[in-house]
């Protein structure tokens, strides 16, 4: 038998010290790949390429070249290509925007900087059939630079890239790991993006042929022949509508969209017509106001923050979602240079020139359409009113009015003091005043996402100017128009201050408060540094009927500016209708219309320009009483009219 026994060496034994030393080995070399990934991770954390380029996948997913992706319409990519100059450049162009301004991030702050930075902005907008393009310009002939609309080729665009961007999955591992407050960042901003560019991506311009009787084509209706109610206005005015809602139901668009650019409109600018100007801060460090600001007449205290320079305006409507909306494109300039009109490119401060035609440098606006070029009819096409040279001559500044009706149907105005800079001793509109973007840092007159809001400048301006809350539900746009009117003697009669070349768009809103509670609002709550000390008390214009509006007008013509004028005509329009309100003007102005009514000593027409000289050739067409015509033929008289160059 065979007896089985293991020899004692060859025995498992167990050794404290040697456990302890392999005990050591483990824990060291685990603590040593703790700290090398903890380095690693802090390199990675402060590599800015490499946070740049993981972070900003999602937007290289949405954009990916080779098959289109699904998100995206025939032509997207394409589209990007021609206004940025190709795909790579559009995406850094983007998280340039996004890493160097994290500080101030916002989506419409980044979205108007990067419309700012479109390197053919200036061919793509004004170049008329004939001209050569402007300077800075590639001489490429992109589809944009023909004469389409800028934000119709490119809202929709943008809307599907950043909804795309803003939803992929496609994010590293390693990028919610290293940067997961940046990721949930970026998803935002991107979403923030397509929702500020969302209603003009689901908008479609107006086709002109249904809104020609507002541009002063005439038609034929219940066998008559009428123009629109916006060559109305301007006939009666002496002020070009460029834009209105009066052959809608309502008579007002429901919104106002606005499709802006940080491009910076300078005195440099103006003058020269470069496209590649300076930015806001570049003229205006540490918060003080630009070089030429400091030599006009200006008061202690008066700002020179960013406002709006009028480019463009169009209908659009979103039929699906029952929505009209009158769309600005504007680009930037600053309250400073609005003011230097005599010597420099401001809208402020102009001297009138009846009798020398079109001035070169005035801002002269056409129609535009993204179907018909060439000049050719614009038949079946789309509505647009645009300058025709955006980079070049006057400013034109545009600001926010409201036509306010209390409770006891009475429209709302001001009695403006003599001590304001413009409309001295005027009646003004219910409250009205600059879009203002801030200075340096992005603030003021904004929606949530960072973009332009006009109807947030006519709420500040109500609150400031007359004490009274209005419901932002409560304004809706009704106009677009140009200012082209002399202010009023400072004191008693005399010769007329120099004029205003800018632009407004009109707001109408109700109030619940009777006009009893609107004075005591006024008296109690207006804010006396920022908008009280504008008026000395508030006019009433009796708003039961199309007849006592315009009754009330012509008792108070002499004194009204072109902003209560407006706010009256177009209130009895959204009120009575558009065949009651030309019918009580006609018949209240029946031998003269308002411009032509003079309150100088000698007595001179209102105008600062013949407003045919504003607008293209065939644009306005004469209309009203049979007197009005005779005025308009009287600005002929004696001289011979040159027309603008095209």
């Amino acid at each position: 038998m065979c007896d089985l026994a293991v020899h004692p060496a060859s025995a498992a034994t167990f050794s404290w010290p040697g456990f302890f030393v392999n005990a050591a080995a483990i824990t060291t070399t685990l603590a040593f790949l703790g700290v090398t990934i903890a380095a690693i991770e802090v390199i990675l954390r402060r590599w800015p390429r490499f946070r740049r380029r993981v972070l900003s996948a999602p937007l290289r997913v949405a954009t990916r070249r080779g098959r289109r992706p699904d998100w995206l319409e025939p032509g997207d990519l394409d589209v990007l290509r021609e206004e940025f100059g190709g795909i790579r450049r559009f995406r850094h162009l983007v998280t340039d925007r996004i890493f160097q301004k994290e500080n101030e991030l916002s989506a419409g702050f980044m979205l108007a900087d990067l419309l700012a930075a479109q390197p053919r902005e200036s061919a793509r907008h004004d170049s008329l059939p004939g001209q050569s393009a402007a300077v800075g310009s590639s001489g490429a002939a992109s589809p944009a630079a023909r004469g389409e609309h800028h934000w119709t080729r490119l809202a929709p665009v943008f809307f599907r890239v950043f909804s795309a961007a803003a939803r992929q999955r496609s994010t590293r591992l390693i990028a919610r790991i290293l940067y997961p407050e940046d990721v949930r960042t970026y998803s935002a901003l991107f979403g923030d993006i397509a929702r500020a560019v969302r209603q003009l991506a689901v908008s479609a311009p107006v086709d002109f042929d249904r809104y020609r009787p507002s541009v002063g084509e005439k038609i034929d209706e219940k066998n008559e022949e009428r123009t629109g109610f916006a060559s109305f206005v301007t006939s009666f005015s002496g002020s070009v509508v460029l834009a209105d809602a009066a052959e809608s139901a309502s008579c007002c668009a429901e919104q106002v969209l606005v499709w802006h650019s940080r491009r910076f409109r300078g005195l440099t600018t103006a003058k020269s017509g470069r496209a590649d100007g300076p930015r806001y801060g570049d003229t205006h460090g540490s918060g003080v106001g630009c070089e030429k600001w400091g030599d006009s007449p200006r008061r202690i205290g008066d700002f020179d923050q960013r406002v709006l320079h009028l480019r463009s305006v169009a209908l659009a409507e979103a039929t699906a979602e029952n929505g009209l909306s009158i769309v600005l494109e504007t680009s930037e300039t600053c309250y400073g240079v609005s003011e230097l009109g005599a010597e420099e490119m401001g809208c402020k401060n102009v001297t009138a020139r009846l009798t020398q035609g079109a001035d070169a440098d005035d801002p002269v606006f056409r129609r535009r359409s993204e179907r018909a070029e060439g000049g050719g009819d614009l038949g079946g096409s789309d509505y647009r009113i645009a300058r025709q040279s955006p980079d070049a001559g006057r400013v034109t500044l545009l600001t926010a009015q409201l036509a306010l009706i209390t409770a006891d149907d009475k429209l709302v105005l001001q009695d403006r003091t003599d001590s304001v800079r413009h409309d001295a001793s005027l009646i003004g509109a219910s409250a009205g005043g600059v879009i203002s973007l801030g200075g340096i840092v992005p603030s003021g007159d904004l929606d949530s996402t960072g973009w332009p809001d006009p109807v947030a400048a006519v709420i500040r301006e109500a609150r400031e100017e007359a004490g009274v809350d209005v419901a932002a539900a409560s304004c809706r746009p009704v106009c677009v128009y140009l200012l082209n009117v002399m202010g009023n003697p400072r004191k008693g009669n005399g010769p007329p201050q120099n004029g205003q070349l800018g632009a407004a768009i009109l707001f109408t809103a109700r109030t619940s408060l009777d006009s009893g509670e609107v004075e005591k609002a006024a008296k109690t709550q207006a804010d006396q540094a920022r908008g009280r000390f504008e008026r000395s008390g508030l006019r009433w214009c009796p708003a039961e009927s199309p007849g006592g509006i315009a009754g009330w007008m012509r008792e108070n013509a002499a004194r009204l500016s072109i902003h209560a004028l407006m706010a009256c005509t177009y209130s009895s329009l959204v009120i009575f209708g558009r065949t009651a309100t030309e019918a009580a003007l006609s018949s209240a102005f029946a031998d003269r219309p308002w411009w032509a009514i003079s309150p100088y000593s000698p007595p001179v027409p209102r105008l600062v320009r013949d407003p045919r000289c504003l607008m293209e050739p065939g644009c306005i067409d004469e209309a009203g009483p049979p007197a009005w015509a005779a005025a308009w033929e009287s600005l002929d008289a004696g001289r011979r009219r040159r027309a603008p160059a095209w």
